[in-house]
């Protein structure tokens, strides 16, 4: 028994060193993106989503801080992705009230009130307020994002054959986000 406790141990540990190094790749080709062009924020945004996704939630918030900070105001798309991207860090760190603080930021860019009501759902699913966070999908409209969150939500409360139907909406509306 304890030889096949260890063997476990070992395939887990070699699944997470994998996992560990195309997170780390994925970190590399982010960073040059954004040394060739340091004012994209598209480029800092997907820095900032790789270094969350990596788990480096102090380096990604500084990232995608220094992306916003760029844009002075001058293209709100790129604005409300990257205060969108801080919030889902925040999240990912459990951190509601920053994220709320984000969702907020997002929402009051031009063009953002939907993005806004998909950010704070994704917040309030954090505490796992399934009906607060459907409450502002109902006020999304529906993008890929706003039926993921909907689909987490129905599956909170139970509801696994509207989540999975809401997984597939979501799924036509961007065929490479699942």
């Amino acid at each position: 028994m304890r030889a096949r406790q260890r063997s476990f141990v070992i395939l887990a540990l070699l699944a997470v060193s994998s996992i560990a190094h195309a997170q780390e790749s994925a970190l590399d080709s982010a960073r040059a993106a954004v040394r060739a062009n340091a004012n994209d924020p598209s480029a800092a945004a997907a820095l900032g989503r790789a270094l969350r996704r990596a788990g480096r939630y102090a380096e990604s918030v500084t990232e995608l801080r220094r992306g916003a900070a760029t844009l002075a105001g001058h293209q709100p798309d790129a604005a409300i992705k990257l205060h969108v991207e801080l919030a889902r860090t925040f999240i990912a760190q459990r951190d509601y009230s920053r994220a709320m603080v984000e969702c907020h930021v997002a929402s009051a860019q031009t063009g953002g009130a939907a993005a806004g009501h998909v950010c704070t759902s994704e917040a309030h699913l954090l505490w796992r307020r399934a009906t607060d966070a459907i409450t502002e999908l109902q006020q999304a409209g529906r993008t890929y994002d706003s039926k993921v969150a909907e689909g987490r939500a129905l599956a909170l409360q139970v509801k696994d054959a509207e989540a999975e139907a809401a997984f597939r909406d979501a799924m036509t509306l961007k065929s490479d986000g699942a």
